[in-house]
């Protein structure tokens, strides 16, 4: 790689890393479900509003997907993060049920807008420059950093809610704009989509050409994965989420349990950017069954859990292995993706995931309802346990990951 190359190379990803930290100044994360419930919402009402969310997020991931592989994925990031700023202004002006509704859907198409993209985005860039095996590294860089910014911001909006609600909103949206900016200084490599329109041979419709994807062995592999993590991630997220509840009713408060989502925030952040090292020393596929199995068993534990300290042991115990795992399946699911119709295929995760978890929170939203907080959340053991043995059960699966993951070491930028 050239001088200039280079130094093209590294502020692209200097303003990625930005972008990671402004983006992910979400001051509202660790205690939105609290605001929701302060705004006089029940737990089904909540559920329904995450599932909504999901929802919004499933209709349009595809459409958001095609639109960043058809016109750049930094005009679908942009697009996105300007959706996420309108709604952070929404929960300024707005102060009802219905109101909630109509912004959680522009969330869910914000969301839709960016996922694909971002690490599309980065992939490419990385894969063009540097070569598959650096994008482990860069990827784990890049989600610790947005990871020990959403503790940060967690532990922030503890103390901003101190204040007001308005204050926590209000901070939420100028982090949005200035990760807007990020990206805009972003350029972005368009090698992908030119290598496509040269090829005489390419389909012309993106459309087709994630359907022929899906319909290859490679293709109904990384479909399988996507179903399996986005179970897995299900079950975790809405102990997560639903975890600001079970917290609450062990009468920790409001800065107390936003300190506690910080440190698991942390944790998790340190996970990721440790995953390089971690998967030198483990097998991808030990390490898969290692996340699940634990995961299973501290969801189990909360059965037993009648005190805050207990609550929170088990709680930052579970945090580093969902994240680990999610390190193992992003990067061999990105291996197997053609680049050109990359963001698309994404999306179909997303599209999945949102799928899966808007189910989640809706039954997770009526148990916490009629049950014990801990009661409802432990049941949640039951999906990681049968991920880990689907994928007992399904050998070629485990022969894929092993075979195409990381074929040359990682190496760091």
């Amino acid at each position: 790689m050239n001088d200039s190359r280079q130094s093209s190379f590294k502020q692209t990803i200097t303003f990625y890393y930005l972008y990671n930290v402004f983006s992910n100044l979400v001051f509202h994360r660790g205690i939105f479900i609290l605001f929701l419930g302060y705004k006089g919402l029940s737990g089904f009402e909540i559920g329904l509003l995450q599932a909504t969310l999901f929802w919004s997020n499933l209709v349009t991931e595809v459409p958001a997907g095609v639109f960043g592989d058809r016109f750049g994925r930094r005009s679908s990031i942009l697009a996105g993060l300007a959706c996420m700023t309108f709604v952070g202004l929404g929960f300024l002006l707005f102060d009802h049920f219905y109101a909630f509704l109509c912004l959680f859907v522009l969330e869910g198409l914000g969301m839709s807008l960016i996922s694909g993209s971002d690490i599309s985005l980065l992939y490419d860039e990385v894969n063009a420059e540097k070569g598959k095996a650096t994008f482990l590294s860069v990827m784990g860089k890049s989600y610790g950093i947005s990871l020990y910014a959403i503790g940060i911001a967690t532990l922030i909006g503890g103390f901003l809610q101190k204040i007001s609600w308005n204050v926590v909103y209000a901070s939420y949206s100028l982090s949005m704009m200035v990760a807007f900016l990020c990206i805009f200084m972003i350029h972005e490599n368009r090698d992908y989509f030119e290598k496509a329109k040269a090829d005489e041979s390419a389909d012309k419709s993106f459309n087709r050409q994630v359907i022929s994807f899906f319909r290859t062995d490679r293709g109904r592999h990384v479909l399988m994965l996507m179903f399996v993590v986005a179970t897995f991630d299900s079950a975790f997220l809405g102990y997560y989420m639903f975890g600001q509840r079970l917290f609450e009713y062990y009468h920790l408060d409001i800065t107390h349990i936003a300190l506690l989502y910080m440190i698991s925030r942390f944790i998790s952040a340190t996970t990721f950017m440790a995953s390089p090292k971690i998967l030198e020393k483990l097998a991808p596929i030990t390490a898969i069954y290692l996340c699940m199995f634990i995961t299973s068993s501290l969801l189990f534990v909360n059965f037993f859990i009648t005190s805050a300290p207990a609550a929170v042991a088990v709680f930052l115990l579970m945090i580093a292995f969902p994240y680990l795992l999610a390190a193992v399946m992003s990067n061999h699911i990105h291996q197997c993706i053609p680049s050109e119709i990359r963001a698309s295929v994404v999306s179909v995760s997303n599209m999945v995931r949102s799928l899966v978890l808007s189910s989640f929170y809706l039954i997770i939203g009526y148990l916490v309802d009629l049950l014990l907080p801990n009661q409802a959340l432990a049941l949640l053991g039951f999906f990681p346990l049968g991920c880990m043995l689907f994928l007992a059960i399904n050998r070629d699966i485990q022969a894929k990951i092993v075979k195409d993951y990381l074929q040359e070491p990682a190496s760091s930028v």
